[in-house]
């Protein structure tokens, strides 16, 4: 793959010949090139591209449609894709732009809105599952911070242990569920 300096590599398709099958042709003056143990390679460029990951984040379609599903806003959905937008890596947390965790009021400055407005917004969400709101495990002291559970949004791969304590899978909630069954039974 070429390298493109914007994250985005160019994906090619290869296809070998072996020398003992195959051999060099000169066109203009038919001189053959016959090498013993060779591989020759056709190199092909394709219609595809990937990119570069290292800076992104992982939102799982499934877990966000049964938060729909369970009823979160538009509203909500927004303030926790822009709390995200400065996730800690290994731990989830959310940060701001100075790598200071987030906290209700600097949350709240930066989409200029009443802490308490906010902080309902907040609590819906860790009502729902997508946010806890804990003291870092391992600290005698310190604020509580708000981590995202990484089943519906992360930032890599590997993560620390105490958040598969912390959070459990975003399922449908009872109500949901119920709300289904009748709309199921009314259709029997």
């Amino acid at each position: 793959m070429a390298k493109n300096t914007s994250g985005m590599n160019r994906k090619y398709q290869d296809k070998t010949f072996d020398s003992q099958d195959w051999q060099l042709v000169n066109k203009k003056t038919g001189e053959t090139k016959d090498q013993k143990g060779v591989i020759y390679m056709e190199r092909t460029l394709t219609d595809k591209v990937t990119f570069n990951s290292k800076s992104y984040y992982y939102l799982d379609i499934d877990r966000l449609k049964v938060l729909q599903s369970n009823g979160i806003t538009d509203v909500e959905l927004g303030l926790l894709i822009h709390i995200t937008s400065n996730l800690s890596p290994y731990k989830n947390a959310c940060m701001q732009a100075n790598n200071k965790y987030h906290t209700t009021a600097s949350i709240s400055k930066v989409i200029n809105q009443s802490e308490q407005s906010v902080k309902r917004k907040l609590n819906r969400l860790v009502e729902l599952g997508a946010l806890a709101n804990q003291k870092i495990p391992g600290r005698k002291t310190g604020k509580r911070v708000y981590f995202v559970n990484p089943y519906f949004i992360r930032r890599g791969k590997e993560f620390h242990d105490f958040l598969g304590v912390l959070f459990n899978d975003i399922i449908l909630s009872d109500k949901t569920n119920e709300s289904l069954k009748k709309t199921i039974g009314d259709k029997q």
